[in-house]
């Protein structure tokens, strides 16, 4: 959950400031190719990646725990999802408005997000204040209080949000396709939990989860900015080093690719449907993962797709159509998305499938992977690199997967290396498995193979 802990006025210091930033910062970067980061080690053994850059007086960090909501307890569905939204609500000796006073005082801000499988934090600070942002961080980060009227504020926020997505078709729809997609893993349950579950939370709940999901064994840490790596190293000792080094952390298996003959028809009456299908696909240290992204691109990931000049500029049989590689630690997919009138949902869905299978079948053609390439190698760090904090975000998803510290340069190599038979090879291995296919509003006419919800089976789906 994200709080916005910014300056007390409108157009503060620190809100001008973080605006600019994001405007100039990758200019300066990009100008000077510092794609390649320093990996520090702490004298405590806390490891991180750093990309120093002095061109504004800002420091941004990410860092991530392996847990998130995998560490729910069975019937406490959104006890992590709770425990973000309440890490920068007081910490230490502060209570929730002497945090913020601080927060302020420091220029800084601080947020936490609990993911399916990781717990996830983020700073940005001015550096002539790092001093104070860092041990605030460092408070929030190992003494966060859970006060029991702040933990009642959150809780309602969450409760009415559960109850608001209850009642939409496609948030309905998505929490019906994880439970098909991810039978018996922990991938199935709802992140953020329901109202039912998280009324059963209480603070000894939250005590418990953070001794279990703050561990230095699973951390990782990605800083940008204005920061030396010596200052960064004894830093980073500051911020986590009170924390226990291992516990009884254990993800779950990994989550295999789901094949079915069933659709899933989230039956509305509206006058569009949305059409997801889910496909496999590869991690981002697989050997085949630039072919992947490949792959991707040729067939919806951009305005110039096949997908899209097919059903959108030659047919105008949708809205939209895209396709996106979705990562998750155990769990690596392409996921299609499209809004369709209903008369056209047949006809699309049987242009969709044409597409895809000429694609497995002919791969791309030599046009389609010159302009693949070009884009996917050059277009990476500005589209990524879009300000110190986004950066610090694909940075430590890297260190997490194991990537080089020099990925940046070494993943536009391995993009230019593929080529049409590497393509077409994993088009096959990919696009060739049976999708899960959701529909949220009509399904096909023609089949009558649909796992069909009505609104009571709807709310189970939901929970």
């Amino acid at each position: 959950m994200k709080h916005w802990i910014a300056a007390p006025h409108k157009y503060g210091y620190l809100a001008v400031f973080l605006f600019f930033s994001t405007i100039m910062w990758p200019i300066a970067l990009k100008a000077e190719r510092k794609y390649i980061a320093q990996d520090i080690v702490s004298p405590g053994g806390i490891r991180a990646w750093l990309i120093e850059d002095h061109s504004l007086p800002m420091i941004a960090i990410r860092f991530r725990f392996d847990g998130g909501a995998f560490l729910d307890p069975e019937g406490k569905e959104g006890l992590s999802h709770l425990m973000s939204g309440l890490m920068n609500e007081g910490a230490a000796e502060l209570d929730s408005e002497s945090f913020r006073a601080a927060l302020e005082e420091a220029g800084a801000e601080i947020n936490f997000f609990a993911y399916a499988d990781k717990m996830v934090g983020s700073a940005r600070l001015l550096v002539d204040r790092r001093e104070a942002a860092f041990a605030l961080l460092g408070k929030a980060i190992r003494a966060p209080r859970f006060d029991t009227d702040q933990m009642e504020i959150v809780r309602n926020q969450v409760i009415g949000a559960s109850l608001s997505n209850a009642k939409k078709p496609d948030a309905i729809g998505v929490a019906a396709l994880r439970k098909i997609l991810y039978p018996n893993h922990p991938y199935a349950r709802a992140i953020k939990g329901t109202s039912e579950s998280v009324i059963k939370i209480n603070r000894n709940d939250l005590l418990e989860l953070h001794r279990s999901s703050f561990q230095l064994d699973t951390l990782n840490v990605a800083v940008v900015g204005a920061i030396s790596a010596a200052e960064l190293a004894e830093q980073l000792d500051v911020i986590f080093g009170n924390l226990p080094r291992s516990g009884s952390l254990v993800l779950a298996k990994p989550a295999t690719h789901i094949q079915t003959d069933k659709n899933v028809l989230i039956s509305v009456d509206r006058p569009n449907t949305q059409i997801r299908m889910v496909f496999p696909s590869v991690p981002l240290n697989s050997p085949d993962r630039a072919a992947a992204e490949i792959v991707n691109h040729v067939l919806g990931g951009e305005s110039g797709s096949r997908l899209f000049r097919r059903l959108r500029k030659d047919l105008g049989l949708v809205y939209g159509i895209k396709t996106k590689l979705l990562d998750r630690t155990l769990s690596h997919q392409i996921v299609l998305y499209t809004f369709v009138p209903r008369e056209s949902i047949d006809e699309a869905v049987t242009e969709i499938h044409a597409e895809i299978n000429a694609l497995v079948n002919d791969g791309p053609t030599a046009k389609e992977l010159a302009n693949a390439q070009r884009f996917l190698a050059g277009s990476f760090a500005t589209k990524n690199f879009k300000s110190s904090l986004a950066a610090a975000n694909v940075l430590v998803d890297a260190l997490a997967e194991g990537l080089p510290p020099d990925f940046v340069g070494k993943r536009a190599k391995s993009i230019m290396s593929v080529n049409a038979s590497d393509v077409q090879r994993v088009a096959a291995d990919l696009l060739g498995q049976k999708p899960v296919q959701m529909f949220v509003g009509t399904g096909p006419i023609h089949d009558q193979n649909s796992l069909i919800y009505n609104t009571k089976i709807l709310e189970s789906f939901h929970k």
